[in-house]
């Protein structure tokens, strides 16, 4: 082993370079990078911490760091920036106390708090880019994901922006980490390796692999194209080396059952599913074998591989293989002596394992409808939530909860309930599996300003349309107890329960059509006519009354144009002012069966021609 010292640090704060005792810096994929700079203060009067005014100590606070580690040799160099987040002053035994520079990353000013957001049709890298935007504080970064296709909707919820950006990454399966001087959002290509032996530069070593279940698949549901999406693991995975080759076959044989889930991420197509599918397994692929070690060279970086030998004394096997590095620790202890620990995954992978990820599970919110008319005309609704009326903008087409809701062989299209929601409606927005991301109507809610109830004793219950058609049940016993049907014109259809009767009013016509036989069964049966009654039959009318008929009538005029039949069982009696009995054709004959009387008051005469 060589001496171990052989990296020179260096510290500036806001620009100025500063003496420093320790070092500490852990740098971690898709986290943020902490450090934590220690300053000594002689023991001499008017130099020790507690002398300083802490106000100006305070204000060290948000000034930028850059800590540079270069190899006194070769002249390698590593850099980091980042930003003072905490100061921290300790004395311990009279001794005048250490200063403590600790901060992060600049990734630190994507947290600037929990929020809400939403895109909609938007790209990967058009999503990042606003995110960033919005909520980065200045912050930079290379925005240059792999997945490019158009996301019908996504949401950020309750989640500050470097949370959704790791999750969008982790769903999409796209890099995003801090590499020391930028952050990244998509492979940045850094495949130039460094070689680093045991027992020259690293001071320990430990491979390992493991075994990870494989026989898996997703699942999914577009409502557009009523398809459902299904991905499986048949898909190959990249840059796979022999020890990976090995750890898989193992990992197949012993877990054998297999699995399925629910799709994590939002898609626009089947193929984009299998394209994710195909992500997660290149990342559970690249966690099955590892390395860790502990070296004295700063040309260990985050990000990047490196290429670890064994020496030549200890194997015949030489070449342990290439190792993107996934986190690293840079230390510098107080006598000024550099070292780091760190683990990589093989540096053949294209997907990077992540752990450190929390999906969010979105509960129900209120929304409005800001529109329901759908292009695609199945009955989805655009909404509103609160929080995206000042950023102006909404959903993207959503479907609305439906009582019953399908189809049969006699209704191909709405058998069930169809009830949209109307533009201007307060509803009720849930999300399939929790996901933000997946938003649909589960039910519409009344206010003070629209709502009314069930009137006394909840004995009300409508249906209302936005002109004002109406069905009401109205279980009041002692008062309008009966359904109603009326529309906006007040044509009405009561039916009166208290009084079992049936009321049907019309401002103006009341057409009852039959395709065969109508037939009205009643006790008694009134017809009032204010002005003309018709009646067509086309063949033949049959009126069949147990007594009496009484007609009142001020003209009476009757038409037959074949034959006319009276058949009286007892009395005929026809009294009239004057009588004009005439045949056009053919004769008249009177008959009766017993006596035959032809009289009058003034005179009785049978005339000829």
């Amino acid at each position: 082993m060589t001496d171990w010292n052989q990296v020179e640090a260096t510290v500036s704060i806001g620009g100025s370079e500063c003496k420093f005792t320790t070092i500490y810096l852990k740098q971690v994929f898709n986290g943020h990078h902490v450090f934590d700079i220690g300053v000594l203060c002689p023991p001499l009067p008017g130099e020790n911490i507690w002398y300083n005014e802490r106000e100006s100590m305070i204000a060290m606070q948000g000034q930028s760091v850059v800590i540079r580690m270069k190899h006194v040799i070769s002249g390698d160099e590593s850099i980091f920036k980042g930003i003072i987040t905490e100061i921290g002053m300790d004395g311990e035994r009279g001794v005048s106390g250490t200063i403590h520079y600790r901060g992060c990353s600049p990734t630190i000013l994507l947290e600037s708090g929990k929020t809400m957001d939403s895109f909609m049709d938007y790209t990967l890298s058009a999503i990042v880019g606003e995110v960033v935007k919005n909520y980065g504080n200045g912050v930079e970064i290379v925005n240059k994901p792999l997945f490019n296709e158009q996301i019908p909707y996504a949401q950020m919820h309750e989640e500050t922006g470097y949370e959704f950006l790791r999750r969008i990454a982790y769903q999409y399966g796209e890099w995003f980490y801090y590499d020391g001087q930028k952050l990244h959002f998509g492979n940045p290509q850094k495949d130039k390796d460094e070689t680093v032996t045991y027992d020259v530069d690293l001071d320990k070593v430990s491979f390992g692999s493991r075994v990870t279940p494989f026989h898996y698949s997703r699942h999914d549901y577009m409502a557009e194209d009523d398809r459902p999406l299904y991905a499986d693991d048949s898909a190959s995975v990249n840059g796979i080396n022999t020890y990976l080759a090995n750890a898989i076959s193992t990992s197949e044989s012993v877990y054998q059952s297999p699995t399925t889930l629910y799709n994590k991420a939002v898609v626009g197509h089947p193929v984009h599913m299998n394209r994710l599918l195909e992500f997660e397994k290149g990342r559970d692929t690249a966690s099955l074998v590892w390395l860790k070690g502990k070296s004295k060279t700063c040309r260990v970086r985050i990000g990047e591989p490196i290429a670890v030998k064994i020496p030549a004394s200890m194997c015949d096997r030489r070449d342990l293989g290439k190792y993107r590095v996934m986190s690293v620790i840079h230390e510098v202890d107080k006598n000024g002596v550099y070292s780091n620990t760190f683990e990589g995954i093989p540096a053949s992978m294209e997907r990077i394992p992540v752990n450190n990820v929390v999906l969010p599970d979105a509960r129900p919110m209120l929304a409005k409808v800001i529109s329901n008319t759908d292009p695609e005309n199945i009955g989805r609704v655009q909404v509103q939530f609160v929080w995206q009326e000042n950023q102006n903008k909404t959903t993207n087409w959503i479907r609305v909860r439906s009582l019953d809701a399908g189809t049969s062989k006699a209704v191909p299209k709405n058998r069930g309930f169809v009830f949209v929601p109307e533009k201007g409606d307060q509803v009720l927005v849930d999300f399939e599996f929790g996901n933000p991301s997946c938003p649909y109507v589960s039910g519409s809610m009344f206010h003070t300003n629209n709502g009314e109830g069930g009137k006394s004793e909840n004995s009300v219950k409508s249906i209302i349309t936005r002109s004002g058609h109406l069905i009401e049940f109205n279980d009041d016993e002692g008062g309008e107890w009966g359904i109603t049907i009326e529309d906006r014109k007040k044509n009405t259809i009561k039916i009166d329960t208290s009084g079992d009767n049936i009321l049907i009013t019309a401002n103006k016509d009341v057409t009852i059509t039959a395709g065969e036989t109508m037939t009205l069964n009643a006790k008694n049966l009134n017809i009032n006519v204010e002005e003309n009654t018709n009646v067509n039959v086309k063949d033949s009318a049959n009126i069949d009354v147990g007594k009496n008929i009484k007609q009142t009538s001020t003209n009476l005029e009757e038409v037959i144009n074949d034959k006319l039949s009276l058949n009286i069982g007892k009395n005929f009696n026809c009294k009239s002012g004057d009588i004009d009995i005439e045949t056009f054709k053919g004769d008249i004959i009177l008959k009766s069966a017993s006596k035959a009387l032809l009289q009058g008051a003034d005179d009785a005469r049978v005339s000829k021609g």
